[in-house]
């Protein structure tokens, strides 16, 4: 999965895990162990369980509206 940032096209591993935290808490973000931010400071990268994925996409989309 990858995050990528709103504003000044910046966004590292800490700002990513702050933004699960906040729109993903309980299982979802503690279940992410390593987020890695993108070489060019573009995005982040990291895992999550495939049985936690649905639950992450469908809260994106709601956040997306």
């Amino acid at each position: 999965m990858k995050i990528t940032p709103i504003t000044n096209n910046r966004l590292n591993a800490t700002n990513a895990k702050m933004i699960i935290d906040r729109w993903w808490g309980g299982r979802v973000a503690d279940s992410i162990r390593v987020i890695r931010s993108m070489k060019n400071s573009t995005g982040a990268v990291f895992d999550i369980y495939e049985d936690q994925f649905e639950r992450f996409m469908d809260n994106m989309y709601h956040i997306q509206e």
